[in-house]
């Protein structure tokens, strides 16, 4: 083998020892909406309309108040490629990341509180909004312990340590699944308390996840060094200060990505429950297939942070270029299986054997073809913006973000849809658009930051 290859294989190798455990924390978080989704369907597609628009405003806010947590990454990576053995700078890190969630969730329970209105206001069928309030009231006290969770898995993937939440997720899994069964269904003594029931699985499920990685945190060889709780009452206001300068772009930039997703749930929900559920189900699916580039994506954050705070520019941009074509290549695999299988695929979440989800299942099947269009943009765009993560660069990015997807994505889709005359179908053209714009866009940012004499 070349030597000028070498460290690029070495490179190779320990983003996949880093990522792919990474990446099946993804998809088990995924399976876990997953379980979700399929327990509903049970119920109907208009209960599976109703709980996509609960989910809809859940996950703008989380994804508003994550970008503190997900600060932590660059900010303990850096940190430690400058210094190996620096343990005041993680734990100050993490715990004021900690005090964000608490904090950021508070406001951010509004949304939830008055979602019906706020889904009313937004032109939803009425009764599908009557039927989401109780199920978002449900999942709201959850948010502060799944915003707490992500911080401490963020942490963890920092200091090289992922298994256990990956192991821990695996658990939440089970949690999730018997809870949906015993809230949804009234198994095992609980009350039946249909869509409400999978909202409360949910939560139950959002705390025991953080309680465990708590715990293992504290006590783990590999993560108690950090003594993540010692001081835990005391303010580091600079440090705090520093998430909210990182971190409120970066939720910004997945705000930007995330709403434009959302937003398409709303302009689809203008066709009727039926369409909402295909859209739905092909929005599940490559959200799932989505969770192997992103949790390689992240692994580069601490790559590139390592090499960033080692001062090492030619292992920042290896680094980036390195994730950047490792999830393009795992892309390419979720979106030949779409091709190939998208009625199949899309038969999963629904009862083939019932009449009135045979138009569901046909239509969710087209729109994995779209699906499949998108899938090498969404690696590249995730990567890129992940690796810029890494660098603590997140100002421009969402700039990038926020052009790509608003004013490109949705102009595209809103012209398309209602213009052109596609219907649901030009939303998701406007999901391609908007994607390709910004893989292109982030992986310039990347290269151009670290080429020669460029940082």
């Amino acid at each position: 083998m070349s030597m000028r290859l070498l460290p690029w294989m070495e490179d190779v190798r320990a983003l996949l020892r880093l990522g792919l455990p990474l990446a099946f924390t993804q998809i088990a978080q995924m399976a876990i909406m997953t379980t979700d989704v399929l327990v509903v369907g049970q119920l109907g597609s208009d209960a599976l309309a109703a709980a996509a628009l609960g989910v809809t405003l859940y996950y703008f806010c989380w994804v508003l108040g994550f970008g503190p947590m997900a600060a932590v990454a660059p900010v303990v990576a850096q940190a430690l490629g400058a210094s190996p053995g620096d343990r005041a700078t993680p734990r100050v890190a993490i715990r004021m990341g900690l005090w964000a969630s608490v904090i950021v969730s508070l406001p951010l329970a509004l949304p939830l509180i008055f979602g019906e209105a706020i889904l009313v206001a937004l032109n939803q069928p009425a009764d599908l909004a009557s039927m989401a309030a109780p199920y978002m009231h449900a999942l709201l006290p959850g948010l502060v312990f799944s915003l707490s969770f992500g911080a401490l898995r963020v942490f963890a993937s920092a200091v090289h340590a992922p298994r256990a939440a990956l192991v821990i997720l695996i658990m939440t899994i089970a949690v999730n699944l018997f809870c949906n069964i015993a809230f949804v269904f009234g198994r095992f003594g609980a009350p039946e308390l249909g869509i409400i029931g999978s909202g409360v699985a949910t939560t139950l499920a959002n705390i025991f996840s953080f309680a465990a990685l708590l715990i293992w945190t504290v006590w783990s060889k590999k993560t108690a060094k950090f003594r993540i709780l010692k001081g835990f009452l005391t303010p580091d206001w600079r440090r705090f200060a520093e998430l909210f300068r990182i971190g409120l772009p970066i939720g910004a930039t997945m705000l930007f990505e995330g709403t434009l997703f959302q937003a398409g749930v709303l302009i689809v929900g203008q066709f009727g429950g039926q369409m909402l559920a295909a859209h739905q189900v092909a929005v599940n699916v490559a959200s799932f297939t989505f969770m192997v580039p992103l949790g390689l994506a992240m692994a580069g954050t601490v790559r590139v942070g390592l090499a960033a705070g080692a001062r090492d520019e030619a292992g920042m941009r290896r680094a980036g270029l390195t994730v950047m074509a490792v999830a393009a290549a795992v892309s390419f695999i979720s979106a030949t299986a779409m091709v190939l299988w998208p009625r199949a695929i899309a038969a999963l979440y629904l009862d083939e054997s019932d009449p009135a989800n045979a138009p569901v299942i046909e239509t969710a099947a087209g729109f994995l073809l779209l699906a499949a269009a998108f899938q090498l943009f969404d690696a590249v765009q995730v990567a890129g913006a992940m690796a810029l993560r890494g660098l603590k660069d997140t100002q421009v990015p969402m700039i990038l973000a926020g052009l790509s997807y608003w004013a490109i994505g949705m102009p595209v889709a809103l012209w398309l849809t209602f213009e052109a005359g596609l219907g649901a179908t030009g939303v998701w053209w406007g999901f391609v658009a908007g994607l390709a714009a910004a893989a292109v866009a982030m992986a310039w940012r990347f290269y151009r930051l670290t080429h020669q004499g460029g940082m």
